[in-house]
């Protein structure tokens, strides 16, 4: 049998242990009703089995246990019984009463129970992936992936401790939900739990109901479900007053049993804020439940148990007060009173509190933050919209969730399917809920001259699902709140919402201080009002309406007229992928306003120059879960060839004929349940495509004024992987069919898709035959992938003359490149096809690599050779150090390498000059003589300009300086270092351009 257990007043061990039957409540029960009471122990008992399987599922979850049951069970009981007398009960009880509230006790965290096979469901279900798109859950699916991926961790340790990082993870979502997985528990497994409701479909209803009602927000305790009067098993019972007290029961419930150190230690590694969760209930040195008053004393040991147990209480004050105004609006039971609870404070004393343990080093105090009501609703009114606009796409956005739902509840109503976003819906169906807004001019008298003046009105109607006044007390009036976050809206509509902030409607008061709202609801507790408002915080007027449609219609007084034409320009601009039609009157114009469509865009133009050429938008729909929308590209086709890389030819070459005409490619887009966000493309760079998305789903996080996105744990400029796949299909295809894809020559339009659409790294790197290189002199192509995992590669750096002759723009002759003074087995890549190279592949190709020698070559070519690994000196982010065959070579200007504008610079180690650098460079880490890396870097800084610039004056002279400091100038000395105004001599010899590369003549 269960047993529970509480602490005397002085915090001493338990005195007393009881059986859950002993209760006054299962007493009462007993003596009321013997079948009651028989048929609770044995959905007990059914229960005691199905709980068990919660610590083997999420062993770092405080005890849902059957014992927690008992323990809610105690708590009800202390608080409608006195001294725990079954016959003293504070209310007038019924059986069916006492029955409902214990088989609610024990079935509310059944949804806590989930099979391996639902886990999987779970994963793959829509919920899960909107869950993770939120802050908390998308920061940590983010570190449990790094953990998976986290090459310096062995293989099957990572893999374990990812894998139970996520079973919190879907623990956490499991909590989250499990008051509403526990009524489709109760529904699927009536038999396995013992028949507890006696097959009687009210009885099952009703426990179902409060079994739910755990989970829900107090505002959701809506009196369809929970009215204060309902005939059960012809007995009256208050469906309200059972929430009631199984949501104060489970906080009551902070035995110690519910935090055993033992199950702490066995659950280990767990989640911190588990630990923190489950510690605080050990605090607690004294408590007593009685129906008149709650005290509890707990001794923290640190502030985040502090502040948990301080949370958790003021969630229990806040139940009670919520409770005390509830009942007393009920009928039935009216006459109970919740028990006072209250915190104490330092300057207010009351029954909980809250102190420091005697070692606890922490100070408890009564700070917290306080709001200027009137400041923030300035900020929220003015300050958070970047566009004085933005009110009439919030009025759009919930004119259209509204419509989305009273769609779905038409399709239902008529048997047909619910498709999991809006845009499914035929169009012939949702072209019958238009979206109506209205610009018009009316005469108003002014209230201050009395004088009469004309006004713009504007107003927005929907035909959707309306307003309640419960729904405008509970989330229209409440800002910060929407009804299209709660358990209602997720349980009853599948598709994602715009609205999901609650403070879109507070933008009208920026435009407008005279606003009507006219609304009806056609539910059964439904009537048309219309609400007459001034302000944010000015007293609202509500009147009768005789609106006789469902909907809501909203009328704006505008402080500020609209300029001719104005208004339909931010419709279509807001509303570019909006499913539903927006019918516009503006001041007597009437226009309707649809979705965008490929065909707006769509064209063809003949190239004037090329006779069968001709430039066009190719279109790419996208359809994936949740998204959608197109890709366009711009194709510039000929009699043999298309190709996809000539947009900024196309943009120029009109200056060579006067009838050529400008192709233009449309621009990116990116909406979020239609509607436009301003300041959000896919792509980051100019390139040959666009991409206009209409996102459905809440992978896209919007931020406060929905103007940006916020895009947590992202690369920004990494395209969403559903375009990023549609994408790569696309261009696959491209290779495969133009015949600028094959051949010799392939490699250089590669490269040009490449420098255009150089965001699909991933793509491109195992793209084949995109690189040219040479094998004993003969050309071969390969992948990057290939070449990045080659050891060594050698890169050819032409003479100077030839550098010349490019930079001029003169033909180049034919290059005799000394192919066969290289090694025939390393591969070979020269610097003129370095050129052809986008930037990208031309940077990736020298990543991870070091200059490990260079070779003087015939005809003035320079050999570098690049091995795989880290340079471990490096000068300068330009400027590395190696190896040369020769030690008369001072260094030498080579390719680029990076994405900076300057070439890469090599110094020779093996020339004299350069070893009293590298002495140097010794000397001023160890500040040795006073020196420092100061003066290095600007002595390197000299040096680049004598290898870069055949700039030698200024280093010559600046050397000429370090006379007299010593061991270093000796050496300095040794060199002979001499000039006249056009040479430069070290060691006698004179230094002077060869080509590209310094030499010591």
């Amino acid at each position: 049998m269960s047993k529970y257990h509480y602490k005397d007043k002085f915090g001493g061990e338990p005195n007393l242990v009881a059986d859950v039957t002993k209760t006054a409540l299962m007493i009462f029960l007993k003596r009321m009703n013997t079948q009651y009471f028989a048929k609770a122990l044995e959905l007990r008992e059914a229960v005691q089995k199905l709980l068990s399987y919660i610590p083997a599922t999420f062993p770092h979850y405080t005890s849902h246990s059957v014992e927690h049951s008992d323990e809610i069970i105690s708590q009800i009981s202390q608080l409608l019984f006195k001294n725990q007398n079954s016959i003293k009960a504070t209310v007038n009880l019924s059986p069916t009463e006492a029955y409902i509230l214990i088989a609610s006790a024990y079935l509310h965290d059944a949804g806590m129970v989930a099979s391996d096979r639902e886990k999987m469901e779970i994963i793959a279900s829509e919920r899960w992936k909107c869950w993770l798109s939120t802050e908390g859950p998308s920061k940590r699916f983010f570190e449990i992936e790094k953990l998976r991926n986290d090459l310096f961790v062995e293989e099957s340790i990572r893999q374990f401790l990812a894998d139970r990082q996520l079973r919190f993870l879907i623990g956490e979502f499991i909590r989250k939900e499990h008051h509403i997985r526990s009524t489709q528990i109760l529904q699927q497994n009536q038999s396995e739990l013992g028949r507890f409701a006696f097959d009687d479909p009210d009885l099952q209803r009703a426990i179902s109901d409060v079994c739910l009602s755990h989970g829900l927000d107090y505002n959701e305790l809506d009196t369809d479900r929970y009215p204060d009067r309902r005939t059960i098993r012809g007995e009256l019972v208050n469906m309200r007053f059972f929430a009631i007290l199984l949501r104060v029961g489970d906080l009551l419930d902070t035995v110690n049993d519910r935090a055993c150190p033992l199950l702490i230690n066995a659950a280990s590694p767990l989640p911190a804020d588990s630990f923190a969760h489950w510690s605080k209930y050990q605090r607690i040195v004294h408590r007593l439940t009685a129906p008149d008053r709650i005290e509890i004393t707990a001794r923290c040991k640190n502030q985040d148990e502090h502040r948990f147990l301080h949370d958790w209480f003021t969630w229990l004050v806040k139940e009670l007060k919520n409770a005390a105004i509830s009942i007393i609006r009920c009928q039935l039971h009216n006459n109970w009173k919740p028990p006072v609870a209250e915190i104490s404070t330092s300057s207010h004393p009351g029954n909980i509190n809250i102190f420091p343990a005697d070692d606890a080093l922490y100070i408890p105090m009564d700070w917290k933050f306080e709001f200027d009501t009137d400041l923030v609703f300035k900020r929220l009114i003015s300050d958070v919209y970047d566009s004085q606009s933005a009110f009439l796409r919030e009025l759009i956005q919930n004119a259209l969730d509204a419509t989305r739902c009273q769609v779905y509840i038409d399709l239902k109503n008529c048997s047909l399917t619910l498709p999991k976003y809006p845009t499914e819906i035929s169009e012939t169906i949702r072209n019958k809920y238009p979206i109506n807004i209205k610009l018009y001019e009316q005469e108003f008298t002014n209230e201050l001259s009395g004088v009469r003046e004309i006004k713009q009105v504007l107003s927005v109607e929907d035909f959707g699902i309306g307003m309640t006044e419960e729904i405008i007390q509970k989330y229209l009036l409440q800002v910060g709140k929407s009804y299209y976050t709660t358990e209602d809206f997720l349980r009853n509509y599948h598709f994602h919402p715009t609205s999901q902030y609650g403070i879109g409607f507070l933008s009208v008061f920026g435009v407008s201080s005279k606003i009507t709202l006219e609304t009806y609801s056609p539910k059964k507790v439904g009537r048309p009002i219309s609400l007459n408002l001034a302000g944010p915080r000015s007293y609202i007027l509500v009147e009768k309406s005789d609106r006789n449609k469902n909907g809501t219609k909203i009328t704006l007084v505008l402080d500020e007229p609209f300029e001719t034409g104005d208004l339909e320009k931010i419709v279509r601009y807001w509303c570019k992928k909006v499913e539903f039609p927006i019918v516009l009157e503006d001041l007597g114009n009437q226009i309707l306003i649809t979705s965008e469509k490929p065909e707006d865009f769509i064209y063809e133009i003949p190239e004037i120059i090329e006779p069968y050429g001709k430039y066009s938008i190719r279109c790419f729909p996208i359809q994936a879960s949740g998204l959608e929308g197109e890709i366009y590209v711009f194709a510039h086709s000929t009699s043999e060839s298309e190709s996809w890389a000539d947009l900024n030819y196309a943009k120029n070459y009109i200056i060579d004929h006067p009838q050529a005409q400008i192709p233009t490619l449309p621009s990116d887009l990116t909406c979020i349940h239609g509607i436009t966000i301003r300041h959000y493309n896919q792509l980051k760079n100019n390139c040959q495509l666009s991409i206009r998305v209409d996102f459905r789903d809440n992978s896209l996080k919007p931020s406060l004024s929905r103007e940006k996105v916020r895009i947590p744990f992202r690369d920004e400029n990494r395209l969403d992987p559903r375009i990023e796949n549609r994408l790569v299909q696309i261009l696959s295809d491209h290779l495969q069919t133009t015949s600028l894809a094959s051949g010799n020559n392939e490699w250089i339009y590669k490269q040009r898709l490449i420098r255009n659409i150089s965001f699909l790294e991933e793509f491109w790197n195992g793209i084949p035959r995109s690189i040219r290189m040479f094998l004993g002199g003969i050309p071969r192509l390969f992948s990057l992938k290939e070449i990045k995992s080659v050891e060594k590669i050698i890169a050819i750096v032409f003479p100077y003359e030839i550098e010349n002759l490019k930079r001029r723009k003169f033909k180049l002759p034919e290059i005799a490149i000394p192919f066969n003074s290289l090694d025939s087995s390393v591969p070979v890549i020269t610097e003129i096809d370095m050129e052809l190279l986008s930037k990208e592949h031309n940077k990736a190709i020298f990543d991870n690599r070091v200059i490990t020698n260079v070779s003087i070559l015939p005809n003035g070519f320079l050999g570098v050779e690049w091995q795989l690994g880290i340079s471990t000196i490096k000068l300068k982010d330009t400027i590395e150090l190696a190896f040369f065959d020769s030690s008369d070579f001072f260094g030498a200007v080579l390719h680029k390498t990076s994405d900076t504008v300057y070439s890469q610079i090599v110094l020779n180690e093996n020339n004299i000059f350069i070893q009293w650098l590298l002495n140097l460079k010794s000397m001023c880490e160890s500040e040795d003589h006073g020196l420092s890396s100061r003066q290095f870097s600007h002595i390197i800084d000299l040096v680049e300009k004598v290898v870069r610039y055949n700039d030698y004056p200024e280093l010559l002279n600046h050397l000429n300086n370090w006379r007299n400091m010593g061991e270093i100038s000796d050496q300095l000395d040794s060199l002979q270092v001499c000039s006249n105004e056009r040479e430069f001599y070290i060691s006698g010899k004179k230094m002077i351009v060869l080509n590209k590369y310094m030499l010591l003549m």
